[in-house]
């Protein structure tokens, strides 16, 4: 079954990425994602370096927030 293009970018990317665009005009640590999520923070972190190295998500000291143009392809579809 197909999926649209809104919904591969969400499941490649994962709950990590999918929790930040949801909270778009926060910051939040690791930790807080890690326990938002139900998460082992370790697949946290994984996940937010990956995500650094695509350039959809950015930080500053512990906190990280969802890249400014990192989320619009996927609110514009």
């Amino acid at each position: 079954m197909a999926i649209d293009k809104k919904t591969f970018e969400q499941y490649k990317h994962g709950l990590v990425y999918a929790f930040l665009l949801k909270n778009n005009d926060k910051a939040f640590t690791a930790k807080e994602i890690s326990k938002e999520l139900k998460s082992p923070l370790l697949i946290v972190g994984f996940k937010l370096a990956s995500l650094k190295k695509e350039g959809l998500v950015k930080n500053h000291n512990k906190y990280w927030t969802i890249e400014d143009n990192g989320h619009k392809f996927i609110l514009d579809r």
